[in-house]
Formats: structure tokens, sequence, C-alpha cells
């Protein structure tokens, strides 16, 4: 059982573990690289020193950390090391705000294909499936984490400021003799998700900015839960489950099939406990 007793000591079964502290960034981004796996063990990362090219939207082109490739191939994502100090004025708006705002606003739509030439370019003997590697790339949008070697003075600005993106503390702990326990915590950010946006108005065809995150190669469609509520006594109440079909294009996309139609443009695809489901995220 692991307890923590707030100076940066955790006791697991009653054996006593040290927090690893790091004097500067330096030292944060060449731990975690060397231990990445450990903390992302579900995954292939690679160091990731690509530059995207931004010039077209902001001054400077800008370079991430680390590549994550889920080994399952539903997902994708870059991650920004980020090394807290109170000693770093205004971190957040000064830096971490601005380089976030560089990596989401990339067109990945055309950048996903030329990561993914680069990665087989930077790494010819690594032993990730290409073809679906390449599938992965070219069709979904990756995710964006930021890790940071401790909690932040104030998360919720954090959680705030860098809306679209999953934060993490990741934090080392070894024992007497240097064996080392790996703590990863989500502070912010919502569960694995897809964006589903309707192509044209009152058109019945979808975009999907992640169909591999809750699709399997030869899936046909894909059914979702849309719940209805209502408000009774100023409560809001379940009045009904709408379950939506789509089926799911050469390109792609997802077309809605079957009598039910979807009232936004603009809706969120989650899983809830297993099930599929989809809530609106902007109203028209």
């Amino acid at each position: 059982m692991e307890k923590n007793d707030g100076l940066g000591s955790i006791y697991i079964n009653g054996k006593k573990y040290r927090q690893v502290l790091f004097s500067n960034e330096d030292e944060f981004e060449a731990h975690l690289k060397s231990h990445a796996n450990s903390f992302y063990d579900d995954c292939f990362l690679f160091d990731f020193k690509y530059t995207f090219v931004t010039n077209d939207i902001y001054d400077n082109n800008v370079i991430a950390d680390l590549l994550i490739i889920d080994k399952n191939y539903k997902f994708w994502a870059i991650l920004e090391l980020e090394y807290f100090s109170r000693r770093k004025y205004e971190w957040l708006s000064r830096h971490v705000i601005p380089q976030m705002k560089k990596i989401t606003s990339v067109n990945y739509r055309d950048e996903g294909k030329k990561v993914f030439n680069w990665l087989v370019a930077k790494y010819p003997s690594a032993k990730f499936d290409i073809a679906k590697t390449k599938a992965l790339m070219s069709h979904n949008r990756p995710f964006f984490f930021v890790a940071l070697n401790a909690l932040p003075d104030h998360p919720k600005q954090w959680a705030v400021s860098l809306h679209g993106c999953d934060i993490f503390i990741l934090k080392t702990f070894v024992d007497y003799f240097d064996k080392p326990v790996f703590v990863k915590e989500k502070i912010s950010g919502l569960p694995k998700h897809c964006l589903l946006a309707r192509s044209a108005r009152n058109s019945n065809r979808w975009v999907i900015d992640r169909p591999s995150l809750f699709t399997n190669p030869g899936s046909k469609d894909i059914l979702a839960q849309e719940n209805i509520y209502k408000t009774v006594n100023n409560k809001r109440v379940l009045k009904q489950k709408n379950i939506i079909k789509f089926k799911i294009g050469d390109n792609k996309n997802l077309v809605i099939e079957g009598a039910k139609s979807l009232s936004s443009s603009h809706y969120t695809l989650y899983k809830d406990d297993g099930v599929l489901k989809i809530i609106k995220t902007k109203k028209d």
C-alpha cells in the first residue's frame, strides 16, 4: 500500500522511497527520456526533435520533446516536457502557453504524414508496424501532453490555460538501494476522446479527428449513445437515450445512418464505463 508523508517520500508496504529531485530542466529531461518507457509502458516513445514550421501563423518555429505511439495503434501524442520552478517568472504565460499554442495549431491532416516520413527515416530499426503507424498518423489528430516534474502552484490556472492538453506530473522515487518506482499523476485533461463536426450544413456526413481511437481495422460502423436530459424541479433528469449508428466511410469520415438525427453540428465522442457516448460541444 502506498502512503505519502508529505515530505517528498512515499511508503510502499512499509518501505520508504524518497523522491528524486532535479536542479534544472536538462536534468529532468534527461531522466525522463532515459526512463520514458517506465511512465508510458504501453507505448512506443521517440526523441522528437522535429521542427514544426509555423511561420505562417507565428514568428518562430517550434520543436517538441517526445513522440508517443500507442502500441495498439489507437492514438499518437506529442509530449512537451516542462520543468516547474518558482524561480521561473510567469513561466506558464511567457513560455508554456505560447509553445503549446504553436504545437496544437499545426494542421496535422498534412503534417501527420510528414511526421511519419521523418519517423521512419530517423528510426529505421524501430519495431512499430509501419503500415498501421502510417494509417494512424495520416488520419488521426494527435493528443497533446504536458509533463511536469512537480505540481505547480496554481494547477487550475494551468488546466484552464492548457485546456486542449493533458497535464501529467511525472515523479520517480527510489529506495535505499536506488530501486526506482515511477509515478504518473494526471491533473488535467478529458478522457481520450474524438471530436465530431458536421461536414456541411444539414449534411449527415461527419468529420472525425481521431477515428482510430474507437474503431478497429475492418469495422463497418459504430454505435454511440446520446443522453437527452430535461429539468424537473430544478434538477437535471435523464429523459431518453438515443442510440446513433455511424457508418464508417472509406476516407475515415463517418456517415450517420438511420432515422435519428443529431441536432447540433459539433460533438465529443468518448467512452464512459465502456459505453461510447456523444455530447454536444458547441451550440450552433
